[in-house]
């Protein structure tokens, strides 16, 4: 088996396990839908789905795009996406830079907005995504880019606990997914710089005071109303909050 697919499987038998990350992925996707909104897009390309659909999360409260193509390579989270039947959606099955060609047939003159949330940490080789992107996009294509934050305030909690030496030591979490590594907001900047990419808008939200599992044990002493405003304060504070994004143009 190709060591990619047996990453896109370990991980997908992994993922559901992980505890907390269904709270965070809804609020990065109301951080999403409101980018989205900001930017009126007609045509949407997504790097990767998940469990959870965010173009699903989008129509509540949006009309349907002319085009939302979704990328993704695991078997099972494509099933998931494709029993939705969504309205204008096209389903490719794959790995992101093997599937240009394929995008390009569906949108030759490049779309709106690229989303690639969560995923440029879990890659092999993060400048092959880039690249890949910069191959669809045109001048007005908005590339949108969030990744874990290495300062999370919860890492540097564990570093003045002295439980971990440097707030880039990957996680438990981040060993079970594969992920092997973890981007400084200044990191991740120069990442994009480096695939050619200018820097549009850079930011962060929800503030994570404790690990995911403390935060699921917690979650119900917290309620609604108190994890809002963590995902606000983690606008507030990008530097601190618990996932970190670029939005990006072709430079």
């Amino acid at each position: 088996m190709d060591s990619k697919d047996k990453h896109i499987r370990d991980y997908q038998r992994s993922y559901p396990t992980v505890p907390f990350e269904p709270i965070l992925v809804r609020y990065r996707q109301a951080f999403l839908v409101e980018r989205l909104h900001t930017w009126h897009p007609t045509s949407v390309v997504e790097v990767g789905c998940g469990l959870e659909s965010l173009y699903e999360r989008y129509l509540v409260d949006h009309a349907p795009v002319d085009a939302w193509v979704t990328v993704e390579p695991s078997p099972l989270f494509l099933q998931h996406e494709a029993a939705r039947r969504l309205p204008h959606q096209v389903l490719l099955g794959g790995f992101f830079e093997d599937t240009v060609a394929a995008v390009h047939d569906r949108l030759p003159h490049g779309p709106d907005v690229i989303v690639m949330a969560g995923v440029l940490h879990e890659v092999k080789d993060p400048q092959d995504l880039l690249r890949a992107a910069a191959a669809l996009m045109k001048t007005h294509t908005i590339l949108h880019v969030s990744v874990p934050n290495a300062h999370s305030l919860h890492r540097q909690l564990a570093c003045a606990m002295g439980l971990i030496d440097d707030v880039t030591t990957p996680s438990a979490i981040n060993e079970a997914l594969g992920q092997p590594r973890v981007y400084t907001r200044v990191h991740l900047q120069e990442e994009l710089r480096s695939a050619g990419f200018t820097i549009l808008q850079s930011g962060g939200y929800f503030l994570k005071p404790f690990t995911h599992a403390q935060m699921a044990q917690l979650r119900d002493q917290l309620g609604t109303a108190l994890l809002d405003g963590l995902f606000r304060l983690g606008q507030w504070h990008p530097d601190m909050a618990s996932e970190i994004y670029c939005d990006a143009c072709l430079a």
